[in-house]
């Protein structure tokens, strides 16, 4: 259930088991047709899609569960799409470059809609650029880069979490406190600002109306079991749940 939430509460125990029960219809008329039994997490896809048009759910922040391109939530036209960073993972599905891996990404790009993206190793940052350029997407860099659209400064780093400025083009986020630990989470806020500030949803004003303030407030309440998460401080206890070798890294430069 805690895959499909909406303002903060997950769908309900009852609407998980009514809506299973439409999906499971829909998957057996699809089987019944010759298709392939769709996977677990395209079934849940399916529900969620489901559950928030039910709900009448303004915004959704869909994330992708394997590459790209073939993905189950590739579906949706959306008003951003969100590459954050690219490492060795699933390579027996998205190939064994960072190249060929950024290309299976790339796949969520749709025409016209702009591109924020953390990536900055030249290959892969490359392929994305090429496909943006393809569907005329404006490409947004996030990065402490001189070439970055978005960049951001730290302003205090401890146990309690971070503190940093975020600067793009026409905004600032001053003091902005990220309640979780890891330098790279730094560049996870700035994502995620960065993704709401230049998203074009399909509206008459075609333009989100943002309150900086409530942004930051909700940046500042995120809550992220199992990653550098502290279950004691005495003694010192970290769990993290790293799985590829970005993931290591980050976790070994933490600590």
């Amino acid at each position: 259930r805690e895959r499909i939430m909406l303002n903060g509460r997950m769908i309900s125990k009852e609407d998980l088991v009514a809506m299973t029960g439409e999906v499971r219809l829909a998957v057996d008329k699809m089987l019944a047709a010759g298709s392939e039994h769709p996977t677990e997490f395209e079934i849940i896809t399916a529900l969620a899609m489901l559950y928030y048009s039910r709900r009448g759910a303004d915004y959704v922040s869909l994330e992708v569960g394997l590459g790209g391109r073939f993905d189950g939530t590739n579906v949706v036209t959306p008003a951003v799409s969100t590459i954050a960073t690219i490492s060795f993972d699933h390579m027996d599905r998205l190939g064994d470059t960072l190249g060929k891996i950024a290309f299976e990404k790339a796949g969520i790009i749709k025409a016209g809609v702009p591109v924020v993206t953390g990536v900055t190793a030249e290959e892969p940052l490359f392929v994305i650029k090429a496909r943006a350029d393809e569907l005329g997407s404006p490409l947004y860099l996030v990065a402490q880069d001189k070439k970055a659209d978005v960049t951001w400064e730290e302003v205090s780093s401890s146990m309690d979490g971070q503190v940093i400025n975020v600067y793009g083009p026409g905004f600032e986020y001053k003091g902005l406190r990220v309640p979780l630990m890891g330098r790279h989470q730094q560049q996870n806020a700035a994502l995620a600002i960065a993704s709401l500030e230049f998203a074009r949803p399909r509206t008459r004003q075609n333009k989100i109306y943002l309150d900086r303030a409530a942004v930051a407030h909700g940046i500042a309440s995120t809550v992220w079991p199992g990653r550098l998460e502290i279950l004691s401080r005495r003694p010192t206890v970290i769990l993290d749940g790293a799985h590829n070798e970005e993931g290591v890294r980050s976790l070994a430069d933490h600590i």
